[in-house]
Formats: C-alpha cells, sequence, structure tokens
C-alpha cells in the first residue's frame, strides 16, 4: 500500500473526505495520527473523528485529518519517479518513507 505525498498540509495527497472513511486524526493536534472514523463534516471544512480507542472529537480541523489506504486510482494518476511517499509492506502495520524509483504500467510502484 502506497499514500502519495504532497505539499498539503500533513504532507498527504488531499482526498476528498465524507461522513464514514476510516482516517487518521491528530487527535487535539498532537504530533501522533490516531485511527479513526469521521462522524460528520460539517460546512466549515471541520469533521468530528471518532477515534478507535473510543475518544471522539469535534470539529477536527482538515489539516489534522487524513485518508487511510481507500485512495482511488486516479490520486496516483500524477505520481511520478523521484516522488515522496509512504509505503507499507503487505501484512505491516506501519507506514514507512521513500521514494518512487520506478512506475509500472499496470499502476504498481518500486
Amino acid at each position: 500500500h502506497v499514500r502519495p505525498l504532497d505539499d498539503e498540509p500533513g504532507g498527504f495527497k488531499k482526498k476528498k473526505l465524507k461522513e464514514g472513511d476510516k482516517v487518521e486524526a491528530r487527535y487535539k493536534g498532537r504530533a501522533k495520527w490516531y485511527p479513526g472514523k469521521i462522524r460528520r463534516e460539517h460546512s466549515d471544512g471541520t469533521f468530528d473523528v471518532d477515534y478507535e480507542d473510543g475518544e471522539k472529537e469535534k470539529r477536527v480541523e482538515s489539516e489534522f485529518v487524513r485518508a487511510t489506504d481507500d485512495y482511488d486510482d486516479d490520486d496516483f494518476d500524477d505520481v511520478k519517479k523521484g516522488d515522496a511517499v509512504e509505503a507499507r509492506e503487505p501484512g505491516a502495520s506501519k507506514y514507512r518513507p521513500g521514494e518512487v524509483s520506478k512506475v509500472h504500467a499496470d499502476g504498481t510502484f518500486d
């Protein structure tokens, strides 16, 4: 699994998030990202997040919320050799920073 990085706050290419999406969020703006789910999207661009550990947080700023693995194929259309990404090997739980060394015709990366 790969997450594309770019110049957005938090470093991740932003995916349009919606109610029910699995996300990672920075609880109370702290440095660590925690798994959760969007309970509600507000018109001001903030989100209510239910964290997996049972905590709940209202009106989390969008720069503190990022998608998990559920990227669409078109999120990767402009990924090219040399781009910064975070990748997770099959069976691993943590992503590690990396760089794309090759883009294959089937849409996979090295």
